[in-house]
């Protein structure tokens, strides 16, 4: 029903907010016009709450939507998962940790903290006048809709927060203090630049608290599926129980705390969503259909081209979403499976490669030819100009496309094949970039229950769990019947490979072990580069520290005296 994605985006457009930009980054306001007044007068009114927090968070704008996915990707390959080429600036993003385009790490941050401001307003709005602001409803009403926005504002309150936290501040380590400075804590809104300026500052203890009571409260109070006739239509394409569910299960994750993660995962399994689907049927839906395997997505399909896909996402796709695949091809900075990473899933040995002319091609093996992820979400590439771009690879319909840019020599793939992802700008052409994003998938789910299970002894369980993802992927027509893993022959890398493979480009591989608290992986490239082969966790690489820019405006940090860790390498 396309009409909900409209109405969901009327309601971002006419918003009844007028709030500081989050903190105190540039002080500036993000303001509607012709919109009704505080306080909201009626329940209707009140759904823009909701929607005004969505709409920090998502962003109609190319380049700020959920920036800190590029800043999750642009970790990435310290795991050994992807190489990344490109134009210089790009290029030393991708490599280095410690650095950050100043774009895209103000974006996220202020997006986040506005959407924090308009869930504090409608928060402080329904909790002051005991749950009851609007006295003339039935409680049966209220419930519907108005403790429901109040969940939904829980909601977006602790998955803003969560994401900062993953993004900005130290990763939680259990059975420590967990006393250092985390972010600012803002859980009240307040209109006045002075306050803005002086907020409390959250410890990675006290704000990793706050998520978890803000997730608590929501899942107390959203529903686990929209119902037509009694919740608001603009409802339909927001998040539900379940993505509050998947929220809080990475929260614990994060914490360490694994038998609350597992308890969740088991009732985001047991809801429904199914991997019955091919994997490109998650990445390719307009209008606000789902996959059956999604759980939240962001809707971003709309005849209005200032709701498509961000272009911000090309950074890391195969196309820029352009009228046609051959002249939509990337060509300022792309991700590409590294060797070792390709060796790690068994798409390709040494025997794989082979040099003619000076140019390397890729015999690739069952594993990849019968791997639908390998088919669907993926694209052999080659720099070598003339190749055809719509040719099978070894008689298996994936994707191929000759490479037409120079970037590529900077990360030694000029004379090669290579393989790219692409999972994003998967919509009807001629608009491909008109398209929802999925951003929570079940499949995740089972690999994170999976790895649980494996951890406390359950081989049995985590070898079920990995064989639905990995079943789902398998093309029988290609491989021959799929061969299930088994408790026997089960082991923890087959989890973690499994995870590279089914999240590659989703921003998890690094968050990943920093939940299950171990070393991260250096890929095979880093180390030749004379670096160790994996690094704590807890490094200050995998985080980047609240922005240079906020501390020129937040006077209780600079009392604090507060240095960011990479400060050294200040590029934002």
């Amino acid at each position: 029903m396309l009409i909900n994605i409209k109405i969901m985006k009327k309601y971002i457009i006419r918003t009844a907010i007028v709030l500081l930009f989050g903190t105190m980054i540039a002080c500036e306001v993000y303001e509607v016009t012709n919109v009704p007044e505080f306080p909201w007068k009626t329940k209707d009114e009140f759904e823009n709450a909701a929607v005004a927090a969505y709409g920090a968070s998502i962003n109609l704008g190319s380049w700020a939507l959920f920036q800190n996915r590029f800043n999750k990707i642009s970790m990435e390959d310290c795991g050994g998962q992807v190489l990344a080429g490109g134009q210089p600036n790009w290029q030393k993003g991708n490599f280095s940790p410690d650095f950050y385009p100043s774009s895209t790490a103000g974006a996220f941050w202020g997006k986040a903290y506005q959407a924090i401001a308009v869930a504090d307003k409608g928060i402080d709005f329904v909790e002051e006048a005991g749950r009851k602001p609007f006295p003339d409803l039935s409680d049966e009403v209220n419930n519907e809709s108005v403790l429901r926005v109040l969940g939904e504002l829980y909601f977006m309150r602790g998955w803003n927060y969560l994401e900062l936290m993953l993004s900005f501040a130290p990763p939680y380590e259990p059975g420590a203090p967990n006393d250092q400075v985390a972010l600012p804590l803002r859980l009240h809104y307040s209109g006045s630049v002075f306050d803005a300026k002086q907020p409390e500052i959250g410890t990675v203890q006290k704000v990793y608290d706050q998520i978890i009571s803000d997730l608590d409260k929501a899942m107390d109070l959203v529903p686990e599926s929209y119902i037509q006739g009694i919740h608001h239509i603009s409802y339909s394409v927001r998040a539900t129980r379940y993505a509050v569910a998947v929220t809080k299960a990475r929260a614990h994750f994060m914490r360490g705390e694994y038998a609350e993660c597992e308890e969740l995962c088991d009732y985001i399994i047991d809801g429904p969503f199914d991997l019955s689907e091919d994997p490109i049927e998650a990445w390719n839906k307009i209008t606000d259909a789902k996959g059956k395997e999604t759980i939240f997505q962001l809707p971003r399909f709309s005849y209005d081209t200032d709701n498509d896909a961000p272009y911000s996402m090309s950074i890391y796709n195969h196309s820029w979403g352009g009228s046609d695949y051959a002249n939509s091809v990337v060509q300022w900075c792309e991700y590409f499976w590294s060797d070792e990473a390709m060796t790690k899933l068994g798409w390709v040995d040494g025997t794989s490669f082979n040099t003619v002319d000076g140019f390397r091609t890729i015999t690739f093996k069952t594993a990849a030819l019968a791997d639908k992820r390998f088919q669907q979400l993926n694209f052999v590439r080659s720099s070598r100009q003339g190749d055809s771009v719509w040719a099978n690879i070894q008689g298996v319909p994936t994707y191929v496309s000759a490479y037409n840019s120079s970037f590529v020599s900077g990360a030694g793939m000029d004379n090669s094949q290579y393989v790219t992802v692409w999972k994003y700008f998967r919509g009807a052409y001629p608009q491909p970039q008109m398209v929802n994003i999925p951003i929570m998938r079940v499949a995740e789910i089972y690999l994170t229950r999976s790895i649980l299970r494996f951890k406390r002894g359950d081989k049995d369980g985590a070898a079920a769990d990995l064989n639905m993802v990995r079943e789902r992927a398998w093309d029988e027509s290609v491989g021959g019947a799929f061969v299930p893993v088994t408790a026997a022959t089960i082991t923890e890398d087959m989890i973690h490979n499994e995870r590279m493979l089914e999240m590659s480009i989703e921003g998890d591989r690094v968050e990943y072990f920093k939940g299950l608290k171990q070393n991260v992986p250096r890929g095979a490239w880093r180390v030749a580069l004379g670096e160790p082969e994996s690094e704590d966790y807890r490094s200050a690489r995998f985080y980047w520290g609240i922005p240079a820019d906020e501390l020129k405006y937040n006077e209780t940090l600079r009392a604090m005296g507060y240095v960011r860790p990479n400060a050294a390498n200040d590029n934002y």
